[in-house]
């Protein structure tokens, strides 16, 4: 009889441990669903900022070139800023240094010196970027220009 209670005893024993260990897996489980979760948002989070900061970095050389364009085309031989243009190529004999201490010099981001460029290719030029197009006066570019930034021009 005892060794009946005994082993009734130990299959109890192993019943609770095996639901305590399947109860322990399934927290683990959902824990690991959720954590899922929030490192999918994190990773998409992370690769939208990337992918914006391209198309920013994208929009502020393209800007560079057409305010290089249309400054040149209207007589100047510099910009108004240092990095309205794009920097120029690499001498062979420049050192990497003279080249790294150039580029320090410019203190703002690439989505505040796109918005800056923007506004004086749009007020000194009445061009868009996006649209393409250089306008006949103010007016006519606020009829048909979308607005001054990418979003406004992919909606």
């Amino acid at each position: 009889m005892i060794s009946i209670e005994n082993e009734q005893l130990n299959n109890l024993r192993v019943l609770s441990r095996e639901r305590k260990a399947a109860a322990i897996l399934r927290r683990m489980e959902r824990m690991r669903g959720e954590g899922a979760s929030i490192s999918t948002q994190e990773f998409r989070a992370h690769h939208s900022r990337q992918r914006r900061l391209k198309l920013c970095q994208v929009d502020l050389h393209r800007s560079q070139k057409s305010c290089q364009q249309l400054d040149q085309d209207g007589g100047h031989s510099e910009p108004v800023e240092s990095w309205f243009w794009p920097p120029p190529p690499p001498k062979p004999e420049e050192e990497e240094g003279e080249r790294v201490a150039e580029e320090e010099e410019v203190e703002l981001e690439a989505d505040e010196q796109l918005s800056i460029l923007t506004a004086y290719l749009r007020q000194e030029y009445r061009y868009c970027l996006w649209c393409g197009s250089r306008y006949d006066d103010h007016e006519s570019m606020a009829a048909e220009c979308p607005g001054d930034n990418r979003e406004a021009h992919d909606e």
